[in-house]
């Protein structure tokens, strides 16, 4: 994509359709796109000639002008005095934000494309190829899409260019147009989100600005709809109905689901009922009819369903054989079909598909209808094999004039019509065109899964589901291969024949697949109608098959001996060259011994002289414990006598205090004093040597440490009854001296007497 297809899918990228005015705010960013892509500050005119340049938009003055006052309203732009307009810098970096952002997702979504290259085209240049892929492939075909979802609206032709996928092959070696096609398909994956991001981005912008072809009286419809309830009746076709029953192998199948889910997930604003008509159901079961008798007698065998694997068939058939080929248990026609032929209607309704049960047999001899079938039956002539049969076009026919009676007289926009068909024929669609066409009118009847999904893009938000509905839609057109009914014919008729054979089971699934696939038997078989000559064809083929097969094996068994024998002769060269070898590595052997044994020997000495080093060692380390310990033990002999008679000595002072011997008595003060000298003295010594082993390991030193808090408590305990006992000394005494009774001195007059 160019540079402004980026920035047109950075800047319209959260325009939601679904909003009211959604219109009004593409224009908006149209126009700041305009101005950001200016090289000066334009002017009006300015912006009108860059809208029709870089979008392809042609907008009035008048309209330019009224959204330009919008966006000064907001700041979004600012109005210079010579009536130019730039966007305010603060609005500049969010516009770069986005841009930016978007191309983060294209980048990411192209590393994506390039691995996909190295691995399906190695071969290829992935710069090359995604250049080529983006301007062959994928831009027209975003185009197309956007083009057709306003184009179902307007009620204008709608188109599948299926020549994309060629002219995109057309590009490269036509040996590698498989791989090319695998790499469309896995590169548009619903599930990647950059890849969805990526093309949901490009998708939504290119859709906005083909808005603005839509007339103004349709755009008006669409705005004033939102947010008004909304009912659709959708009349599903037989082919639909098969893809969300998985009832067939096609790869609308996960469209439909998709399309179902996102129906499933609508608000109350709008509401999508699905409906099948009796017809319909008929024709679902004349098809499962068809394909249970075509499928009759068709042997059970691994070998068979393996085999039939390798072929293609349609739907029907494609998925029972699938299914049979998958299951461990034998899976007969009958069980596989006949629960959908005795209760479609049930199964159908499990879907959320409600059955319009009202009579359409007067449809069938009306004569509008009759022309109808006449019609398409003349153009189908020349299909041949692939023509549709005449209830088949009865079908289509009855239906489509069914939703066209159901219909509002005059419709103008998708609004107001209520009744559609959704269906994967694009026969069916194309006659809906047509008709259209010739009537005059412009809504369509008839949509693919595509169309509507695009056309709920104006009442559903956009969420990564809705997104991969879309884009798992995109992909359909270039998923479905031409499908040959005559070669299906033959590869059953092959299949039948060769069960019938005796010995069947026994037959292998490679030579079962190489007869189905001989190009020389089909085309007989095509011409041949008598059945013991095709029989003898059909045998013919498979003997001489089993025959190849069995020469190839005889090939291959000989390729084998001869490689066997080839290998025996080399490594018998090599056994006489190691036969002279063979003495000279015994004899290295026998040194090599020799050496282990001397080795072991010396090993054995060198323990023997470790443990005896080790013995003296320990010797030594005791004798020097010992010798520590003598010397300690002197050491601690001094310093214990030196404390004691410290102590001693401390105590004796102590008893020339008379304040406190007063107090508690001079022994036992002097035997507190002596004992807390001893104790502090000791807790000294103990500091010192703290970390001397020997110290730490003497008797006598271990136990003054260990009574260390009785003596603390001796000193207390002495000091308690020291005070108490001086207290008890010191009162008796004074009791003693108050009981004495004192005696009077004598009187004169007995001195006189």
């Amino acid at each position: 994509m160019n540079s402004t297809s980026k920035l047109l899918a950075a800047i319209v990228h959260h325009v939601e359709l679904h909003r009211d005015g959604w219109w009004d705010k593409a224009m908006q960013r149209l126009i700041l796109a305009s101005v950001w892509l200016a090289d000066n500050n334009p002017s009006v005119d300015k912006i009108r000639t860059i809208l029709e340049s870089a979008f392809a938009l042609s907008v009035s003055v008048a309209k330019v002008e009224s959204v330009i006052k919008v966006l000064e309203s907001q700041d979004f732009l600012i109005r210079l005095s010579n009536d130019e307009f730039r966007i305010p810098d603060s609005k500049q970096s969010v516009f770069e934000e986005e841009i930016a952002s978007a191309e983060n997702s294209g980048r990411v979504a192209k590393e994506f494309f390039f691995e996909l290259v190295k691995e399906l085209c190695n071969d290829l240049s992935p710069e090359e190829a995604w250049s080529k892929f983006e301007s062959v492939f994928l831009a027209p075909l975003i185009r197309e899409i956007g083009a057709n979802a306003y184009k179902l609206i307007a009620g204008e032709e709608m188109t599948v260019n299926k020549k994309l996928v060629r002219e995109f092959q057309e590009e490269f070696d036509s040996n590698i147009e498989t791989q090319l096609l695998e790499l469309i398909s896995r590169f548009l994956d619903p599930k990647n989100e950059a890849v969805r991001s990526y093309i949901s981005r490009t998708l939504h912008a290119t859709f906005c600005v083909a808005a603005s072809g839509l007339p103004d009286s349709v755009i008006t419809k669409l705005r004033s709809s939102a947010g008004k309830r909304i009912r659709f009746r959708v009349f599903v076709d037989t082919n639909f109905l098969f893809s969300i029953l998985n009832l067939h192998d096609n790869p609308s199948n996960s469209a439909a689901t998709e399309l179902k889910d996102l129906i499933d997930s609508l608000n109350s604003n709008l509401k999508i009922d699905l409906y099948v008509t009796p017809r319909t159901i008929d024709e679902a079961k004349r098809s499962i009819s068809s394909a249970k008798y075509r499928l009759a007698g068709l042997p059970a065998g691994t070998n068979f369903a393996g085999a039939a694997s390798h072929v293609r068939f349609s739907g029907l058939l494609a998925r029972f054989l699938n299914e049979q080929a998958d299951r461990s248990e034998e899976l007969s026609v009958g069980d596989w079909f006949d629960p959908y032929l005795d209760n479609f209607v049930l199964l159908a309704r499990d879907k959320g598909v409600k059955l319009y049960n009202e009579e359409l047999d007067d449809y069938v001899v009306r004569q509008d209808v009759v022309d109808d079938i006449h019609t398409v039956l003349e153009s189908e002539k020349d299909r041949g094999l692939r023509a549709k049969s005449f209830e088949m076009v009865q079908h289509d026919m009855v239906l489509w004039h069914l939703v066209n009676d159901n219909r509002p007289s005059y419709v103008e926009s998708p609004v107001d019509a209520q009744d559609w068909i959704l269906t994967l024929d694009f026969r069916f669609i194309g006659f809906d065109e047509r008709k259209r066409k010739s009537q005059g009118a412009s809504v369509p009847i008839c949509v693919h899964p595509t169309s509507l999904i695009q056309l709920l893009q104006f009442w559903v938000p956009r969420t990564p589901e809705f997104e991969e509905a879309i884009l798992g839609s995109m992909r359909l057109p270039f998923l479905f291969q031409d499908f040959d009914p005559e070669a299906e014919r033959i590869s059953l008729r092959i299949l039948k024949r060769i069960g019938q054979f005796e010995g069947n089971e026994h037959i292998s699934e490679e030579s079962i697949s190489q007869v189905m696939l001989n190009e020389e038997l089909r085309a007989r078989l095509g011409s041949e109608q008598n059945k013991d000559v095709e029989a003898k064809l059909i045998r013919d083929a498979l003997v001489e098959e089993i025959q190849a097969q069995a020469e190839k094996e005889k090939n291959r068994a000989e390729n084998l001996d001869t490689e066997v024998k080839a290998r025996d002769s080399q490594i018998l060269t090599l056994m006489s060259e190691s036969a002279g070898k063979e003495k000279e590595i015994k004899k290295l052997q026998a040194r090599v011994a020799a050496e282990k044994t001397e080795i072991a020997l010396a090993n054995s000495k060198l323990q023997e002289q470790d443990q005896k080093i080790e013995e003296i060692s320990n010797r030594l380390n005791d004798s020097k414990i010992e010798q520590a310990k003598k010397g300690a033990f002197v050491k601690y002999s001094f310093l214990f006598a030196g404390v004691l008679l410290i102590s001693v000595f401390g105590g004796w002072l102590a008893g020339k205090v008379q304040l406190l011997t007063k107090l508690i008595g001079t022994i036992p003060f002097q035997i507190i004093i002596g004992v807390f000298v001893f104790v502090l003295l000791h807790l000294i010594i103990e500091a010192c040597v703290k970390r001397n082993e020997a110290f730490n390991q003497l008797w006598p030193f271990q136990q003054i440490s260990r009574f260390r808090a009785w003596l603390w408590s001796s000193i207390i305990l002495v000091l308690v009854l020291g005070i108490i006992g001086n207290i008890i000394t010191n009162d008796v005494p004074n009791r003693i001296d108050e009981q004495v009774i004192p005696v009077e001195p004598a009187r004169e007059e007995d001195v006189e007497k």
